[in-house]
């Protein structure tokens, strides 16, 4: 039951331009109908208990989607297959790169990939591209350093949506301990989850009974839930802030998560994931084209500097918005996190 469900399934609007540079005319050229779900608003209580509303009639980009995320990764997938990618399953044992002297590519990187069966499969190639998420394996095996910025954690639940559930909005509401998250998916399920500190997300895995209680005494959502309501979960899951020193180097970068890992409350994961992938892919293309220009590299890692320095500002913003808690050890650490953007990026 775990494959059908993974955590990250808002698609903001302004993601159809991306989409767009990927030859794609909209999500329905991408993925099968019920899919995808429109988003017509986003509901938030912070700082106050009264719900306000951002309607997406609002935003000329519109309000984005909510995704069944495995469907959007698979239809990815295939479609870069359509193209002539060969794809291998596994797991990377080793990787490093080494002078390839006396041929037309100056860099080789080599590895090993071991096969669901356990058998080794070396690969080489003239570019790697780090795009295992917030594990960063390549940039771990290249001795990159990451900066954490803070331990958030996610106890995240699926639901099968009740009948009379149709509430297609995000909605967001504070709590002492963290802050509430839910949407309605495609195919009658309803992700919600609590963003809080590990020993909390710990707490509610153990005893889902717990989480179905603070869920309901929240008042995140306009109905009660029950713990039979819960199809998968609760699932523990990273939300924590962090990005490499590095995100890029000698025939190798990082996209997504293993770059920059953002605030869950930016909804800008999956957003960020396209940009990286899409600025990640122009620069090597650049690179290759004018190998004696060294700035390929580094105006991709500035761009994504200033993703993060924006995303951190942000955050720092909406999180010191939220006055009732903030002597709260949750509210106090979110904070110091997002002023420490200073810190890193010198």
């Amino acid at each position: 039951r775990e494959a059908a469900f993974k955590v990250g399934e808002a698609l903001p609007g302004a993601a159809i331009r991306l989409l767009h540079r990927l030859g794609f005319a909209g999500l329905a050229e991408l993925m099968p109908a019920g899919t995808y779900k429109t988003c017509v608003a986003n509901l938030s209580a912070w700082g106050s208990d009264s719900w306000q509303a951002m309607d997406a009639m609002l935003n000329p980009e519109g309000g984005g989607w909510h995704l069944n995320r495995v469907c959007f990764d698979s239809a990815l997938m295939h479609r870069v297959q359509t193209l002539g990618v060969t794809i291998e399953q596994g797991r990377i044992s080793t990787c490093q790169y080494v002078p390839a002297s006396g041929q037309a590519i100056s860099l080789h990187h080599v590895g090993y990939i071991k096969n669901p069966s356990g058998q080794a499969q070396q690969v080489q190639a003239k570019w790697v591209v780090d795009a295992s998420g917030r594990s960063a394996v390549i940039a771990k095996k290249y001795g990159v350093q990451r900066f954490r910025l803070d331990t958030q954690m996610a106890a995240v639940v699926w639901l099968q949506s009740q009948v009379a559930d149709k509430d297609d909005t995000t909605r967001i509401k504070s709590a002492e301990n963290g802050w509430w998250y839910s949407a309605r998916l495609p195919g009658g399920k309803r992700v919600l989850a609590f963003f809080t500190e590990p020993q909390h997300a710990a707490e509610y895995a153990k005893q889902p009974c717990r989480f179905v209680t603070a869920a309901n005494r929240s008042g995140a959502l306009p109905f009660l839930v029950s713990e039979s309501d819960i199809v998968y979960g609760v699932r523990v899951a990273n939300a924590g802030v962090s990005k490499l020193k590095q995100a890029a180097g000698e025939g190798w970068l990082a996209v997504g998560d293993a770059a920059s890992s953002l605030d869950p409350l930016s909804s800008q994961g999956i957003f960020f994931a396209l940009f990286s992938g899409i600025r990640g892919a122009e620069s090597i293309v650049a690179n290759d084209q004018n190998a004696d220009d060294v700035g390929h590299l580094r105006d991709y890692q500035q761009k994504l500097d200033r993703v993060f320095q924006a995303t951190q500002q942000a955050r720092f913003y909406h999180y010191s918005n939220e006055l009732r808690f903030i002597a709260r050890p949750y509210w106090q650490q979110r904070l110091r996190s997002a002023q420490s953007v200073a810190d890193i990026a010198s």
